[in-house]
């Protein structure tokens, strides 16, 4: 029994040393220094949910250079999409002999995600360590399309709902995710009736509209080159977004919803006394330590997305307001069939 309980005491004794040492890293790369790199192989994974030249691409691309600079190790960008981010999460999740990984997901789409049956991936096992920025969604359109506003899609809709056997297609990122509940919430505040049509990305929701499958999609409120041959109608956010200045809020055109994404990183939660797995304070004060670069934060804010500066102290209370808004919207409206409830 001694034995035992001085190996116990041993192990927690260097796990803090570890932990300590890390941390003593890290804050050396926040005053100026660069810090070693915090997995072993000098290379770290992001598997992210979206395909490659998705618009979060365009957040996670600017994290390259200075996770290199910072931490002298490379930054992989890993494309993993599908099931509205269920497979980037779950190839975390998965892959036990990675531990220098992590997934990238969006919120509240991870929520929602994990409330199905058929779920991929439980957010229980995910330690979301960190929310790097937000964005909120925008209806795009053909820049050939003959709607000039977004009251002339509302009032498309309505001629369409009004039609026997009239449909308004609205194309999306994903089934059970951030962009459906838009759909939901966009029918409820114009007082319309549209068909979602989950896709695989902003690519495919571009083409969905091109093809004339759908009427028009959505897409995060971005520079205009992130959804290339399109057009913003409404932002919906409570302000107009700084990368379409000329684009009015939903709620300047009396469209009374805001619909918002916020987009972090994630890890895989293991037990307490597994060494292999990489310690979440040190990645949480790594990401820190990224998001206290004003430089970077404000390549984030010229592309349209809002930076999230938030301490390894304010994220838990950051993810319980995400999960009550996404309690609120699953009891809001009908976004999972309740049959496919878990």
């Amino acid at each position: 029994m001694k034995w035992q309980n001085a190996s116990a005491n041993n192990r927690s004794v260097f796990r803090a040393l570890t932990i300590s040492l890390l941390l003593v890293v890290l804050f050396g790369a926040a005053s100026g220094h660069a810090a070693s790199p915090i997995c072993p192989s000098g290379a770290l994974s992001l598997y992210m949910p979206t395909p490659t030249g998705s618009p979060p691409d365009e957040l996670y691309d600017l994290l390259l250079d200075p996770w290199q600079a910072h931490f002298q190790e490379t930054l992989r960008l890993l494309p993993t999409p599908g099931r509205g981010g269920s497979y980037a999460a779950a190839r975390l999740l998965d892959d036990e002999r990675d531990d220098c990984a992590m997934a990238a997901v969006i919120l509240p789409s991870i929520f929602f995600l994990s409330e199905t049956t058929d779920r991929m991936v439980n957010v229980a096992d995910l330690d979301i360590a960190a929310a790097l920025a937000s964005a909120p969604n925008a209806i795009w359109v053909a820049k050939e399309s003959p709607f000039q506003s977004l009251a002339d899609l509302v009032i498309h809709a309505r001629a369409e709902n009004a039609k026997a056997g009239g449909v308004f297609i609205l194309a999306g990122t994903g089934r059970y995710t951030d962009q459906h509940l838009a759909s939901l919430e966009f029918d409820r505040a114009a007082g319309v009736e549209s068909v979602y049509l989950p896709v695989l990305g902003a690519a495919e929701a571009v083409q969905a509209v091109k093809s004339g499958r759908a009427t028009a999609c959505w897409g995060y409120a971005l520079a205009p080159e992130t959804m290339p041959g399109m057009r913003a109608l409404g932002v919906a956010a409570d302000r107009r977004s700084p990368a379409l200045p000329e684009v009015p809020t939903f709620l300047e055109v009396r469209v009374d919803m805001i619909n918002v994404a916020h987009f972090a990183l994630a890890l895989r939660i293991k037990a307490p006394d597994e060494f292999g797995d990489m310690p979440a304070q040190p990645l949480r004060n790594a990401l820190t330590t990224l998001m206290a670069d004003s430089e970077l934060r404000g390549r984030m804010a010229a592309k349209g997305f809002t930076p999230l500066a938030l301490g390894p102290q304010e994220i838990g209370a950051f993810l319980e307001e995400r999960r009550r808004e996404a309690a609120s919207g699953l009891a809001a409206y009908d976004l999972i069939p309740r049959q496919l409830w878990r």
